[in-house]
């Protein structure tokens, strides 16, 4: 199973971040600060084309630079992000906020190093700043260390306390690095208490759907991976683990739908022939069996795509071996 967390940074940047002194332009102009309430409401595409514009009229605009860094890294730019965050660096070379969000980006980029540097630098003059050490946190956790990962999710779990902070992320990656350490109690705590904090996020019923797996409890978590596949449909790599439950469950007809349903966009990944290839082998249909399991190793030698969630691809292949599927000969 690879080490890897399942969360991506909620907020890369809000109003109360740093205080006023560390802006580069605390005055807004009203274009700026509509293309913020478009970010801030997930509407990414409409944000960008207001900053698009205001740097085309002044393209030395470090504020709007900034900004539109932070909206290209939501919508998975990360090397059009990382151009704009350095001018705005090179120009104000000590400006917190910039670093943060280009730790940040790096996370996103898999650069953990670089990120850890960016945030170390910002933690050094505010060290109970819980977006740096989330970002920090995640790093660490990337990379395997989960005792100091573990300390940084703690350490911004109780600094948005104190401070009257929005903590859902925190708990939910600090959840995700006690389920990596197998301390499964734990897990379940700060990810009850992220729902309560947020009841709209998949990402705390897919986890909480692993940690009743590992219970045995398989209706429970399916009915927690429905949740998640409810609160946003088009999440299609969720539909694997429901449909690895209903294997699991003997529920071959449900197991088949969900297969049916994500096959457009999913065919493309060696995992989801994987699935059709356990499928085929425990209702008794050998020969496609074998023809979907050898499509799956032909397309994973060459896949360059990951999925969001890599821990169902893992579930996938553990999957396969506990249920003795490797005894398939390909030819």
């Amino acid at each position: 199973m690879k080490k890897i967390f399942l969360i991506t940074l909620l907020v890369l940047f809000t109003m109360k971040v740093f205080p006023q002194a560390f802006y580069i332009n605390p005055i807004k102009v009203d274009p700026i600060k509509k293309a913020e309430e478009l970010y801030m409401a997930n509407q990414c595409e409409e944000s960008l084309n207001i900053l698009n514009q205001v740097i085309s009229q002044n393209p030395n605009n470090m504020y709007a630079l900034l900004d539109r860094s932070c909206v290209l890294d939501a919508l998975g730019e990360y090397e059009k992000a990382l151009q704009d965050i350095e001018i705005v660096i090179k120009n104000e070379p000590h400006n917190l906020k910039a670093h943060h969000i280009r730790g940040a980006i790096y996370e996103n980029m898999g650069l953990h190093e670089k990120a850890i540097d960016d945030e170390n630098y910002v933690l050094e003059k505010v060290s109970t700043f819980s977006s740096g050490l989330n970002v920090r946190g995640m790093a660490y956790g990337r990379l395997g260390l989960y005792e100091k990962s573990l300390k940084d999710f703690t350490d911004a779990v109780t600094n948005a306390l104190i401070q009257n902070e929005y903590a859902e992320p925190y708990f939910l990656n600090r959840a995700y690095t006690y389920y990596f350490m197998k301390r499964y109690d734990e897990a379940l705590s700060d990810v009850e208490n992220a729902i309560m904090l947020n009841d709209k996020n998949p990402e705390s019923f897919i986890l909480k759907s692993l940690i009743f797996r590992l219970k045995g409890e398989i209706e429970e978590s399916i009915k927690l991976v429905s949740e998640a596949i409810n609160i946003r449909p088009d999440y299609y790599e969720v539909y694997y683990l429901r449909i690895i439950d209903y294997l699991q469950s003997r529920q071959y007809k449900k197991a088949k739908r969900d297969l049916e349903y994500i096959k457009m966009p999913m065919s493309d990944y060696s995992a989801y022939h994987s699935l059709l290839a356990i499928y085929y082998y425990l209702i008794g249909d050998d020969d496609r069996a074998k023809e979907e399991y050898k499509l799956s190793s032909a397309m994973s030698s060459e896949e360059k795509n990951s999925f969001v969630i890599k821990i169902i691809a893992d579930d996938i292949e553990g999957y396969v071996k506990n249920r003795k599927f490797d005894f398939i000969e390909i030819k």
